[in-house]
């Protein structure tokens, strides 16, 4: 399958990109304790409250959604303009808490509510979404995504 110059589709499952799709920038927003574990010291933003002051488990998951995109958009000096999509997801029914804690970004947001490979899917759907907007839709716009 040919998804656009020298990019192709290699068996079924994988993709070759003529041009490299890379993470730019990550930030990260976790609870006490995951930063209790191993990777600890590698987390931007550690929440001690596990409610982060809010009333309900899903307001506290919203305000953790909310914090990581604050915290992304400061490590990386883009604004939310040029963000053109948000990738994520939690186990929530309808992606509640993701929904309303990125809602004040007004950025198009790709829900994905896969349990354990929400990250993979995530990576995987981002990069071909990259892909298309190099080859197909702007192929001179900045890359920003």
């Amino acid at each position: 399958m040919d998804v656009g110059g020298d990019s192709v589709q290699k068996g079924s499952q994988s993709f070759k990109f003529d041009i490299p799709v890379y993470i730019e920038q990550t930030a990260s927003v976790v609870g006490e304790k995951e930063s209790e574990g191993p990777l600890g010291r590698m987390f931007d933003v550690v929440i001690k409250d596990p409610m982060s002051g809010k009333d309900n488990w899903e307001q506290a998951e919203s305000a953790l959604q909310e914090a990581v995109v604050d915290k992304l958009l400061m490590k990386t000096s883009y604004k939310k303009e040029q963000i053109r999509y948000i990738l994520s997801g939690d186990l929530l029914g309808q992606l509640i808490a993701t929904s309303f804690g990125i809602s004040k970004y007004e950025i198009p947001h790709f829900g994905i509510y896969s349990a354990c490979s929400t990250f993979g899917e995530a990576l995987s759907l981002g990069a071909l979404i990259i892909l298309s907007l190099i080859h197909i839709s702007e192929p001179t716009r900045p890359r920003l995504i």
